[in-house]
């Protein structure tokens, strides 16, 4: 699995850390997965990101991230996902849960990782395995700086 990263413009994150926790949530959860996935992480502000929000989920708020499904696990088509995420919610969000920055990004993106592998939280089972897999992976990654 390759991560593609187009990074944020306000300030400098660890690609190669982003890159780890993909490649090592795929492995684990898809292990027959092709060399040849991509899934792209995706920076933005956060005007570009309420715009997305509200053109494909018809929310028009601004939020921490979406994740966009293309190819599911499908060979032929080499990108799966992208995720988009926006650097301005994220750190109003680490706020308002009383944590730093870093682990606010981590756990955004191991969320929008999990529903780029398939995993939702619309019904309250789904939820409770999607939390327990970002309680596992964030324990995993404790030490991983990102930004």
């Amino acid at each position: 699995m390759e991560t593609d990263i187009i990074p944020p413009s306000c300030c400098k994150i660890k690609s190669k850390n982003i890159s780890l926790i993909v490649k090592h949530i795929f492995k684990e959860l898809y292990p027959d997965i092709g060399k040849n996935k991509v899934l792209e992480i995706i920076f933005v502000s956060e005007n570009e990101i309420r715009d997305y929000n509200k053109q494909y989920r018809k929310i028009p708020r601004s939020t921490n991230v979406l994740t966009f499904m293309y190819s599911e696990l499908d060979d032929y088509i080499p990108t799966l996902a992208s995720i988009v995420l926006c650097i301005d919610v994220i750190k109003r969000r680490a706020k308002a849960h009383k944590r730093g920055i870093n682990d606010e990004l981590k756990h955004t993106l191991i969320h929008g990782i999990l529903h780029a592998a398939g995993f939702d939280h619309h019904k309250l089972s789904q939820r409770k395995k999607m939390r327990a897999l970002e309680d596992k992976y964030m324990k995993e990654f404790q030490t991983v700086v990102l930004i």
